[in-house]
């Protein structure tokens, strides 16, 4: 009779302790970075009996996690991605939006100025059309100075990100240097059982991490986590953290760039083109492809159309019949 009821006995603390899962499962549903877990049970040692080995009911062996770590890096490779993506279309998006603009964009103060232009051929000797082009002109120079203007704004905007997604990088490497060692220490405490919630806090970290500057993750025996970038450039060793740093870039100490802190050299700065995933690494493509296209592009519109009308109005005479002069005048670095 007690080896029935120590039976059913242990069949139900197992079947609470499921039960506990699930309802654990159930409640952290909505929490970020949390992996579903299952009890796993197993059949207890048997006992010799009169007829032979009687069982002796169950017992729960461990709570696991329903991890996959293929369908993570997978995951993790597409996150990285998606991340870069995202942010150079959001600074791109920028951009676009100040040259479409119906009110307040190039394109339209030069059409207005064209518009302009024609009436006053239209009314050579009216003048009120010639100071009506003149005050468009001046639109036009002005709408050039503040898409510059802007453009100047927007790439100091994109410093101010690097250095925040540096220190974010070195909080979530520091975090998850902590947490190999409270995972470590804890496992052995528990005779080789996981502590689930600090593995599932970690590999939230990874992912945060990731989404910035694209990690890729080696495991060590006993599961701790080492983490390098896409480059190569290591960032958790075991319970240890590497630091990197923004620092003024050498080609142009204006900008900022990344860089990463040796013991003995200081701060070595990472070349751009190997930091090319993660939100960083969108910011980082964005600056040297996109921004400095626009910002070259407009140089060039501004000098290619100043310089073909004032070749155009020196073919003509003014109102007192004199020779046309430069309409626009320009200053590009060297000239006297």
């Amino acid at each position: 009779m007690s080896s029935l009821i120590n039976n059913a006995m242990s069949g139900l603390s197992a079947a609470q302790a499921a039960l506990n899962t699930a309802s654990n499962n159930i409640s952290s549903y909505n929490v970020a970075g949390y992996t579903r877990q299952t009890t796993i049970m197993a059949q207890a040692n048997s006992t010799l009996g009169a007829g032979g080995w009687v069982g002796n009911g169950v017992y729960v062996s461990g709570v696991q996690r329903e991890y996959d770590s293929f369908i993570t890096n997978q995951l993790r490779a597409a996150q990285n991605q998606s991340s870069g993506l995202t942010t150079r279309y959001e600074q791109m998006s920028k951009i676009d939006n100040l040259l479409s603009s119906k009110t307040s964009s190039i394109s339209t103060s030069m059409q207005g100025f064209f518009t302009s232009l024609q009436t006053l051929v239209s009314n050579a000797e009216d003048p009120a059309a010639r100071q009506a082009l003149i005050g468009k002109a001046e639109g036009l120079v002005n709408q050039f100075r503040t898409t510059d203007q802007y453009l100047r704004d927007q790439d100091k905007q994109v410093n101010t990100a690097i250095k925040a997604s540096v220190d974010q990088i070195n909080n979530y490497s520091k975090q998850i240097a902590n947490l190999n060692d409270q995972i470590s220490r804890m496992t052995g405490v528990g005779a080789g059982a996981s502590p689930n919630d600090l593995l599932d806090q970690r590999d939230q970290l990874v992912s945060e991490l990731n989404q910035i500057v694209g990690v890729e993750v080696s495991v060590q025996d006993g599961g701790t986590y080492n983490v390098t970038m896409a480059n190569g450039y290591s960032l958790v060793q075991g319970s240890n953290a590497r630091q990197l740093a923004a620092v003024p870039s050498s080609d142009d100490p204006s900008r900022t760039t990344v860089a990463y802190v040796d013991g003995v050299a200081g701060e070595v700065a990472i070349p751009e083109k190997l930091i090319t995933t993660g939100s960083l690494g969108g910011l980082l493509t964005f600056r040297s492809q996109e921004l400095d296209q626009t910002r070259n592009t407009l140089g060039q519109l501004a000098l290619a159309f100043a310089d073909a009308f004032n070749t155009q109005h020196k073919e003509g005479f003014d109102a007192n019949g004199d020779p046309g002069k430069n309409f626009f005048r320009y200053w590009w670095p060297g000239s006297p």
